[in-house]
This record gives structure tokens, C-alpha cells and sequence, in this order.
């Protein structure tokens, strides 16, 4: 917000320790604050502000599909009732079968089709604001049969943006908000960006000009046995403290190499490159582990520079210099690659050794869970995960650990 200089009226309540916006720093109104505007393919103005807003909903009535700017990057949004807008959708965005995620105006609304109990509401009405997998009613349900094909379940969302709000006040339907990307792409976060890279999904563009500091998708949650387990660990959960770390008492769930070069740092600096697809990375700072919001499948370039644009940001935040990189054991992965190549340019720049710890894709496996659920040993973990680099160097379909 730091380019919106407030009005008279804004900088007044700022500065008035009586009023609630006081140093309430988002403070801004239709004067001074963001300016909706509705763009075509060529990036000319349609129409801005509340016009704008009220054409892009009208756009969505007539089975168009909109990129609209949200807070973490851009949404396509289209009518989850119009089974055709659907699947123009699917067609465009390369996503044949994975199932869209839908967004309802009110809990009233999703509990007419989804079983919802009161954990999943509270997470829904949660400041967090996740996507919520529900099981649905049976029955004939207004929501088109392709947006989750031959799915028991159908993952719901409500607003958590005024823009979403208002939009959503413009419908008695749901609509289908799914990321703003071609299929294992990452997600876009800038207007101009949108024009090249989803000008082939969309009809239209709904944009502000509130910049985006960095990509987030939306979080994925669900039910087991009572307890919310994160799917998607993105806006509103990352990059949260997740675990502690105990370089002394958890050891044994690392291979000896690891086990060795932390037990001779104390509370050492640990980036976590991730694997190559469905990545994230992570970082350990003292005892506390933070996990970066979900990034994707590596292979492209655009993911690739998320990748390591998501690395810079968390670095920065927390002052962060790698004392150990663990990554993969796949030496073909590009994180695996990088991990490699940043342990050398620090070597270089620095003359500091920091050694890369290879860990196998099954066994690390394990270890997420050991760590998320803070399990006691000894464990028994089995990882059906596809395929992953084995320790006598073939390609092992899965593993005990």
C-alpha cells in the first residue's frame, strides 16, 4: 500500500488515536485507494471501478471466463453451474480431469449439497479462508458434473477478499476459482503478465493496481478422523512455523550423513530444496521450520524462477544464510541441481563450505510425517509415491523406511 497516498479524510483517521483506522496500515477509500478496471485481450480499459466489477460478473453470467486479480495472483472464474463454460475452461487451461475447486457466497448455500460439520465450517469462516474438501450430498446438486468428474467429494471455498465479497453479492450461483496458470505453471501475480500467459484462458480481465509481493495459491484442507490435515500449504498457512526441530533427540530419522553434519552445528541454518514436482522448500532457522507456499511441478521456466524467487524471499525475511542443503537424491532434478550449484557459488563468494545432503524421495517422505505428526519411534513407514531415485542408484517404486 506503501504507493497509495491517502486523502485528507484517510491521513486524518491514520493519525486519530480515537478512530479504529488509526495506523491501520491498508487505510485507503475510493479517492485514494486501488482502482478496479476491466481490460480486453489488448489491455484497453473497459470499464473501472464498480462498472467494472459489475460488467466482469456479468461476463461470468454469460458463461465467459475471467482472470481476475486476487490476493496472492490472478483466479479464472467461471460459472460452476454452466457445465460448457467448464469445460471451455478445462479445454483452455490444459486441466482435463483434476477437479476445480468452488467458491459459495454462504455457508447456507454449501451445506444444501455438502455434508459439513462444525470443524469444517469453522475452517471455512477461518481467517486462513482455505478450500475445504466436503463430501457431497447425493442427489441432484446445481453444481456441473465436470467440475469434479466422478468425485465424491467437491472442494469449497467462501469469499475472503472485499473484491471477492462484492462479486460474489452479484451471484445466486457458485462459480469455479481456480488458479490463474496453464497447468504446472505458476501461478501469475501481475496484470501485464496475465495478458501474454492467460490470454488463451481468458475472456476478460478483472485488475487492480495493487501490486502482489509474491505468488500464493489457496490453501487445501480436509477432515481425517476429526483432524484438519493441510493438502495445500499456501495463503493463509505459509510460511508459518509448522514443527520444531530437536537435533538431539531426533537423530535417528536421519540418514547418518545429515544426523552428523547437524549434530556438529548448533541450531544450524537448513534449506530444504524439495523435489521436482509439487514442490516447496523449506527453511529451519534455530529450531523453527518454515515451509514456503506451494510452488509446483519444476519443468518449466516460469516455475523454476518461483522456485528460486521463493528461496531469495524467505532468506530475506529471516536473515537466512544455509549452513546444510538437503535436497533429493535424484541427481536429475532441477532442485537437486541447484542445490549443487548454490553449495559452490557460496563456496566461491563466501569460501564457506556448505554441504549438500542427498535423501531418498521415499524415505523423506517419511520423515514429513514423523516431523508433521511428531511421532514417536520407532516407526514404521511405507511410501507409495511413484517413482523415486533409490539408494543403490535404479528407480524404486516405493519404500519401507
Amino acid at each position: 500500500m506503501a504507493a497509495f497516498q491517502m486523502c485528507p479524510n484517510c491521513d486524518r483517521e491514520y493519525h486519530h488515536p480515537g478512530d479504529r483506522r488509526f495506523h491501520a496500515q491498508p487505510n485507503a477509500c475510493p479517492v485514494c485507494g486501488p482502482i478496479l478496471e476491466l481490460w480486453n485481450h489488448q489491455g484497453q480499459v473497459l470499464a473501472n471501478r464498480h462498472h467494472a466489477l459489475l460488467q466482469a460478473a456479468a461476463a461470468i453470467g454469460r458463461g465467459q471466463i475471467v482472470a481476475i486479480k486476487g490476493l496472492g495472483g490472478f483466479q479464472l472464474l467461471v460459472d460452476a453451474t454452466n457445465a460448457a463454460a467448464v469445460e471451455q475452461l478445462r479445454i483452455r487451461k490444459h486441466r482435463p480431469h483434476k477437479p476445480f475447486a468452488v467458491m459459495y457466497r454462504s455457508i447456507q448455500q454449501i451445506s444444501q449439497i455438502c455434508d459439513i460439520s462444525a470443524a469444517e465450517e469453522q475452517w471455512l469462516r477461518s481467517p486462513q479462508a482455505p478450500i475445504v474438501l466436503l463430501s457431497r450430498r447425493r442427489g441432484v446438486s446445481p453444481v456441473a458434473d465436470n467440475v469434479a468428474p466422478g468425485n465424491p467429494n467437491l472442494g469449497v471455498m467462501l469469499p475472503y477478499t472485499p473484491l471477492h465479497h462484492l462479486l460474489m453479492g452479484e451471484f445466486d450461483f457458485p462459480i469455479v476459482a481456480t488458479s490463474g496458470n496453464f497447468s504446472n505453471e505458476p501461478i501469475c501475480t501481475d496484470e501485464t503478465e496475465a495478458l501474454q500467459r492467460l490470454g488463451k484462458i481468458a475472456d476478460i480481465f478483472l485488475v487492480h493496481n495493487r501490486p502482489i509481493a509474491r505468488p500464493v495459491d489457496d490453501s487445501v484442507v480436509r477432515s481425517v478422523l476429526g483432524e484438519q490435515i493441510v493438502i495445500r500449504r499456501a495463503r493463509g498457512y505459509a510460511p508459518l512455523p509448522v514443527t520444531i526441530l530437536d537435533t538431539n533427540s531426533h537423530n535417528t530419522t536421519l540418514n547418518s550423513s545429515l544426523s552428523q553434519t547437524i549434530s556438529n552445528c548448533q541450531y544450524p541454518f537448513i534449506l530444504a530444496v524439495g523435489g521436482h514436482l509439487k514442490n516447496t522448500i523449506a527453511i529451519a532457522v534455530e529450531k523453527q521450520v518454515f515451509i514456503s507456499q506451494y510452488i509446483g511441478n519444476l519443468q518449466s521456466p516460469q516455475a523454476f524462477q518461483a522456485f528460486k524467487e521463493a528461496i531469495n524471499s524467505l532468506s530475506n525475511i529471516y536473515d537466512f544464510k544455509p549452513d546444510v542443503i538437503a535436497c533429493d537424491a535424484h541427481p536429475d532434478y532441477l532442485s537437486t541441481q541447484f542445490a549443487y550449484q548454490l553449495a559452490a557459488d557460496i563456496f566461491q563468494q563466501e569460501k564457506r563450505q556448505v554441504p549438500v545432503i542427498p535423501v531418498q524421495h521415499h524415505y523423506a517422505h517419511v520423515l514429513a510425517v514423523i516431523a508433521e505428526h511428531k511421532l514417536s519411534f520407532p516407526v514404521l513407514g511405507v511410501a507409495w509415491d511413484g517413482t523415486g531415485y533409490g539408494l543403490d542408484e535404479t528407480i524404486w517404486g516405493e519404500s519401507f523406511s
